[in-house]
Protein backbone atom coordinates (compact mmCIF):
# COMPACT_ATOMS: atom_id res chain seq x y z
CA UNK A 1 0.00 0.00 0.00
CA UNK A 2 2.62 2.35 0.39
CA UNK A 3 4.42 2.16 -2.75
CA UNK A 4 1.34 3.74 -4.59
CA UNK A 5 0.87 6.16 -2.13
CA UNK A 6 4.70 7.01 -2.99
CA UNK A 7 3.52 7.12 -6.77
CA UNK A 8 0.90 9.70 -6.01
CA UNK A 9 3.11 11.71 -3.83
CA UNK A 10 5.91 11.76 -6.19
CA UNK A 11 3.58 12.37 -9.14
CA UNK A 12 1.73 15.31 -7.21
CA UNK A 13 5.44 16.68 -6.56
CA UNK A 14 6.64 16.61 -10.12
CA UNK A 15 3.43 18.40 -11.22
CA UNK A 16 3.85 21.16 -8.88
CA UNK A 17 7.26 21.32 -9.94
CA UNK A 18 6.47 21.88 -13.56
CA UNK A 19 6.18 25.67 -14.43
CA UNK A 20 3.17 26.41 -16.35
CA UNK A 21 3.33 26.37 -19.78
CA UNK A 22 0.80 29.10 -21.22
CA UNK A 23 0.10 30.74 -24.48
CA UNK A 24 -0.56 33.99 -23.82
CA UNK A 25 -4.46 35.78 -24.37
CA UNK A 26 -5.00 39.43 -25.41
CA UNK A 27 -6.57 41.49 -22.47
CA UNK A 28 -6.83 44.57 -24.29
CA UNK A 29 -5.96 46.96 -27.19
CA UNK A 30 -6.53 50.42 -28.57
CA UNK A 31 -8.43 50.98 -30.42
CA UNK A 32 -10.40 48.67 -28.63
CA UNK A 33 -12.19 45.68 -30.21
CA UNK A 34 -15.28 46.07 -31.88
CA UNK A 35 -15.44 49.94 -30.81
CA UNK A 36 -15.28 53.38 -32.97
CA UNK A 37 -11.80 55.28 -32.42
CA UNK A 38 -11.11 58.76 -33.73
CA UNK A 39 -8.39 58.64 -36.39
CA UNK A 40 -5.20 56.84 -34.21
CA UNK A 41 -2.01 56.81 -35.03
CA UNK A 42 -0.99 53.55 -33.23
CA UNK A 43 -2.72 50.44 -32.58
CA UNK A 44 -1.74 48.25 -29.50
CA UNK A 45 -2.45 44.87 -27.92
CA UNK A 46 -1.48 44.20 -24.86
CA UNK A 47 -1.16 40.41 -23.61
CA UNK A 48 -1.40 38.68 -20.63
CA UNK A 49 1.94 37.43 -20.32
CA UNK A 50 5.64 38.85 -22.04
CA UNK A 51 6.19 37.87 -25.68
CA UNK A 52 9.12 37.31 -27.18
CA UNK A 53 9.73 40.59 -29.71
CA UNK A 54 11.38 39.20 -32.81
CA UNK A 55 8.43 36.06 -33.02
CA UNK A 56 5.19 38.30 -32.63
CA UNK A 57 3.81 40.73 -35.11
CA UNK A 58 0.34 42.19 -36.43
CA UNK A 59 -1.21 42.80 -40.27
CA UNK A 60 -3.60 45.92 -40.47
CA UNK A 61 -6.72 45.50 -43.07
CA UNK A 62 -8.77 47.63 -44.14
CA UNK A 63 -12.06 46.60 -44.75
CA UNK A 64 -13.92 48.65 -45.76
CA UNK A 65 -13.66 52.73 -47.11
CA UNK A 66 -15.97 55.56 -46.56
CA UNK A 67 -17.41 56.49 -49.80
CA UNK A 68 -16.66 53.42 -51.78
CA UNK A 69 -19.02 50.68 -51.93
CA UNK A 70 -17.13 47.68 -53.46
CA UNK A 71 -13.68 48.71 -51.76
CA UNK A 72 -11.55 45.53 -51.67
CA UNK A 73 -9.99 44.88 -48.66
CA UNK A 74 -6.43 46.98 -48.44
CA UNK A 75 -3.72 45.86 -46.65
CA UNK A 76 -2.25 48.47 -44.12
CA UNK A 77 1.31 49.41 -44.74
CA UNK A 78 4.28 51.12 -43.25
CA UNK A 79 3.69 51.12 -39.87
CA UNK A 80 6.54 50.13 -37.27
CA UNK A 81 6.02 47.59 -34.89
CA UNK A 82 7.68 47.26 -31.43
CA UNK A 83 6.98 45.72 -27.44
CA UNK A 84 6.52 48.04 -24.96
CA UNK A 85 9.67 48.17 -22.31
CA UNK A 86 7.37 45.76 -19.75
CA UNK A 87 7.75 43.43 -22.56
CA UNK A 88 3.62 42.72 -22.91
CA UNK A 89 2.32 45.31 -25.40
CA UNK A 90 2.88 45.06 -29.33
CA UNK A 91 2.61 48.36 -30.21
CA UNK A 92 2.06 49.25 -34.50
CA UNK A 93 3.01 52.99 -34.45
CA UNK A 94 1.58 54.58 -38.15
CA UNK A 95 3.10 57.38 -39.86
CA UNK A 96 -0.25 59.03 -40.40
CA UNK A 97 -3.41 58.56 -38.60
CA UNK A 98 -5.91 56.09 -40.05
CA UNK A 99 -8.74 56.86 -42.61
CA UNK A 100 -12.27 56.54 -41.75
CA UNK A 101 -13.14 52.92 -42.59
CA UNK A 102 -13.30 49.53 -40.89
CA UNK A 103 -10.26 47.70 -39.56
CA UNK A 104 -9.12 44.11 -39.24
CA UNK A 105 -5.92 43.50 -36.73
CA UNK A 106 -4.63 39.84 -37.16
CA UNK A 107 -2.18 39.29 -34.73
CA UNK A 108 0.71 36.74 -33.85
CA UNK A 109 2.24 36.51 -30.64
CA UNK A 110 5.01 33.93 -29.41
CA UNK A 111 5.02 33.65 -25.27
CA UNK A 112 8.37 33.76 -22.96
CA UNK A 113 8.10 29.82 -23.08
CA UNK A 114 7.67 29.64 -26.81
CA UNK A 115 3.85 28.87 -26.73
CA UNK A 116 2.08 30.79 -29.89
CA UNK A 117 -1.07 32.29 -29.53
CA UNK A 118 -2.95 34.28 -32.39
CA UNK A 119 -6.30 36.17 -32.71
CA UNK A 120 -7.78 39.33 -34.55
CA UNK A 121 -9.80 42.19 -33.35
CA UNK A 122 -11.97 44.62 -35.71
CA UNK A 123 -12.80 48.50 -35.20
CA UNK A 124 -14.17 51.12 -37.18
CA UNK A 125 -12.36 54.47 -37.35
CA UNK A 126 -15.07 57.96 -37.81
Amino acid sequence: MTKPLSLIALGAALTLATPALAQVKLVSSTPAANKTAAKPMAVSLTFSDKIAPNASGLDIVMLTMAGMKDHPPMKVTGFTVSVSADGKTLIAKLPRPLPVGTYLVTWRALSADSKASEGKINFAVK
